[in-house]
């Protein structure tokens, strides 16, 4: 009971840094007013925001992709890339699901 009296103290949200809260919420606002009022502005500044960032940061995407594939592949290889997840005891007595792969790829992204 104490620890539910605890999150009712919090209010709707619980316990939450609320000068991160209502900074984030504001800058959210203020983009989503820009949108609303002056979409073409909005898509320019954003237009302007990509390009910027794709020219100076593009090799940073690149490496950061080359790393997550590497050490994916490096864990794969390894002593590692056989260890089971879950309890030793249970064993899978059924293929995966047609969903599965659809798992993977939503995992990878």
């Amino acid at each position: 009971m104490d620890n539910l009296s605890a999150t009712r103290r919090g209010g709707f949200l619980g316990d939450y840094d609320k000068p991160l809260f209502w900074t984030t919420a504001g800058i959210t606002l203020l983009i989503v007013a820009l949108g609303v009022i002056s979409p073409d502005t909005l898509k320019t500044y954003a237009s302007n925001a990509q390009s910027y960032l794709s020219s100076q940061f593009g090799w940073a995407y690149v490496l950061a992709l080359a790393l997550y594939v590497g050490i994916g592949i490096w864990v794969g290889l390894s002593r590692y890339g056989n260890l089971k997840l879950g309890k030793k005891t249970i064993r899978q007595n059924s293929p995966p699901s047609p969903g599965w792969p659809c798992c993977l790829v939503a995992a990878s992204v």
